[in-house]
């Protein structure tokens, strides 16, 4: 797994909490893995507070209703799923889907990672830290319509170097020394954001990116 640059490691000491999520976030923190999956602090208030009215999914033996109302959130992906666990059940870590009733259960972080990277056939494995993370997006949506986001594409290819690219549609050119990456959306053409950490390490390397873009924007 590649990591894009600076990390934060967060050491918990709470026996309770699975094994394998104190050993992923001991070496990396806390960060998003793949673009997909969020992986955050323990939270025991979202998942009850945010469901108390209704019940979205069906219990039984293996997840129960009292399992849910103690379930905490380790993590979330983009599509709403809540990854958790329950304190007297620390082997085991519980998908709640967003768009369906049945619970899935994994012994191990990994083995939950490693089903999402089936689930959305993702081949371009790395992991984000949230650690100092800034994100600005430039808008190409003009009074007489879209600019051309080939051109500022291209120029940038031409002028700057990068580490690696993840995806094609809508790549991401991580460039580690800002700690980020610079996305074009040549889907749907209408913006380019760009990712970074604001530590010290990076020396501020990430502001010619963002200069670069907001002039060629503006020179279009």
């Amino acid at each position: 797994m590649k990591v894009i640059t600076y990390t934060t490691p967060v050491k918990h000491h709470d026996k309770d909490l699975p094994k394998s999520y104190v050993e992923f976030v001991g070496t990396y923190g806390y960060g998003t893995y793949c673009g997909l999956i969020h992986i955050t602090a323990p939270d025991e208030q979202v998942i009850y507070g945010t469901f108390l009215d209704d019940h979205f999914w069906e219990f039984n033996d293996n997840f129960t209703e009292s399992d849910y109302k103690k379930a905490i959130q380790l993590a979330s992906t983009i599509d709403g799923d809540i990854i958790s666990y329950i304190k007297n059940k620390p082997e085991h870590l519980f998908i709640l889907p967003r768009n369906s009733e049945h619970v899935l259960s994994f012994n191990n972080l990994n083995n939950v990672l490693a089903f999402y990277q089936k689930e959305y056939q993702y081949t371009d494995i790395y992991f984000e830290p949230h650690f100092e993370r800034k994100v600005e997006q430039f808008s190409l949506i003009s009074d007489e319509g879209l600019l051309d986001i080939n051109i500022i594409h291209n120029k940038f290819l031409n002028e700057f170097n990068y580490d690696f690219s993840i995806r094609q549609e809508q790549p991401k050119y991580v460039i580690e020394k800002i700690g980020g990456w610079i996305k074009f959306d040549l889907v749907y053409k209408n913006s380019i954001t760009i990712s970074y950490q604001l530590v010290e390490e990076s020396n501020n390397e990430y502001s010619k990116y963002l200069e670069y873009i907001a002039r060629e924007i503006n020179n279009l």
